[in-house]
């Protein structure tokens, strides 16, 4: 059995914070041809209004980040209860021949988060075993000069502002959203923008609005358009938010294909038209909007015609 690097967390998003974490548990692994390894959970230790990554895109962007193993454990009742004395004893030494454990600076562990960071280095200097906590990383907002603690948290209350630029630096990639596409009614064809209906999991947390995006589809890349909402034009009763994406000029058929979109941009906010006229020149005023960008360089901004 090899040597193992270990760390332990929810790590939603991966981002910024996350990736010092998993650089040092990563590097050192490698160092001394260890293994290294996520201890990661199937669902949050505490209630959150949605995910920034579903589990298998947690799983993947991980294992590009170079960890050899992630474990999933079932936060139940029963694990819920465990002491942090034994969840170190009975699950952890039980399991992995641990060399090195890497946390966050706001590691607590066991149950109601009962174990703190100086229990936990009791408990590895006991047993031989090195103990590294990774400082918060801090990010300086670029418009008044505040610095603020990344954290999960935090995107999450800039997803729900909008503030896609900045979610995307925090996460060091573009927020992504992945779905199935379903047959839609065929109300967006019949004004002359097709879109794809994207089945997105209930878990995954989504702004609102319209944004320019990349739509992935079988590894290509194309530029789009996506209204994140409830389509308030076009239906009056919908109470749930949909995804549909105008992926801009592709037409080949993608019903049942699985899709990513990375959302780079807000357009604008998400309106009510008066009549489906005032909306068709909208959606083509997005869709110039994004082709020019696209050509050269040059971002208009909110894109609302009076």
């Amino acid at each position: 059995m090899r040597f193992v690097v270990l760390t332990i967390g929810f790590f939603d998003g991966v981002h910024i914070g996350h990736r010092c974490i998993i650089r040092d548990v990563v590097e050192y692994s490698r160092k001394y041809k260890y293994k290294s390894v996520v201890l990661t959970f199937d669902r949050p230790p505490q209630s959150i209004d949605g995910l920034l990554t579903t589990q298998k895109e947690k799983y993947d962007i991980l294992k590009s980040l170079g960890i050899d193993s992630i474990g999933i454990i079932y936060f139940d009742k029963k694990f819920s209860e465990i002491t942090p004395e034994d969840f170190f004893y009975k699950f952890l030494l039980k399991n992995y021949k641990l060399k090195k454990i890497v946390v966050g600076h706001d590691f607590m562990f066991g149950k109601n988060r009962s174990g703190d960071i100086k229990l936990l280095e009791k408990l590895c200097e006991k047993n031989n075993i090195l103990l590294t906590q990774i400082r918060p990383v801090m990010y300086k907002d670029k418009n008044n000069g505040k610095m603020f603690i990344v954290s999960s948290s935090l995107i999450r209350d800039l997803i729900k502002e909008n503030k896609i630029e900045l979610v995307n630096d925090l996460l060091a990639r573009p927020y992504c959203i992945t779905g199935e596409v379903i047959r839609g009614k065929g109300l967006a064809t019949k004004l002359g923008f097709p879109t794809a209906n994207m089945k997105v999991s209930k878990d995954k947390l989504l702004p609102e609005g319209v944004f320019y995006v990349h739509s992935i589809i079988k590894n290509r890349v194309y530029p789009g358009i996506v209204n994140i909402g409830y389509t308030p034009t076009l239906n009056t009763t919908q109470k749930e938010k949909t995804v549909e994406v105008h992926i801009i000029d592709y037409s080949e058929p993608i019903v049942n294909t699985e899709i990513s979109i990375n959302i780079l941009k807000m357009i604008r906010k998400e309106i009510k038209f008066d009549n489906i006229l005032n909306l068709k020149k909208q959606v083509l005023s997005d869709i110039n909007l994004v082709k020019n960008f696209v050509i050269t360089g040059n971002w208009k901004g909110d894109n609302v015609i009076n």
